[in-house]
């Protein structure tokens, strides 16, 4: 899962979320869900799959799991305050770094 963050960069809001609506219908889907799920992360969770990530009640993180929002540099940013709070969300966005396990 990922998207081509340069392309993202030229295209416009509208556009996005106009070719985006079922993936975001079932990303709904999950923030609504009753029961907990659960997140297992390998590897690297960038942009979407944090995204993802962050929608879960838990997160399994493997050892070489890094969790980030490049897109930050494009000033694009949903859900990263809600889930890990404002001074690190604000260290996220100000920095563009990564968070490793």
């Amino acid at each position: 899962m990922g998207a081509d963050i340069h392309e993202l960069s030229t295209t416009a809001f509208v556009d996005m979320y106009r070719g985006h609506g079922d993936v975001l219908d079932a990303w709904s889907a999950i923030s609504l869900a009753k029961k907990p799920i659960v997140a297992a992360v390998q590897g690297l969770a960038l942009g979407g799959g944090c995204e993802l990530a962050m929608m879960c009640d838990v997160i399994y993180a493997a050892e070489n799991a890094k969790f980030g929002q490049p897109e930050i540099k494009l000033g694009i940013i949903l859900r990263l305050v809600k889930a890990v709070g404002k001074a690190k969300a604000m260290e996220l966005i100000l920095s563009g770094n990564m968070v490793c396990r």
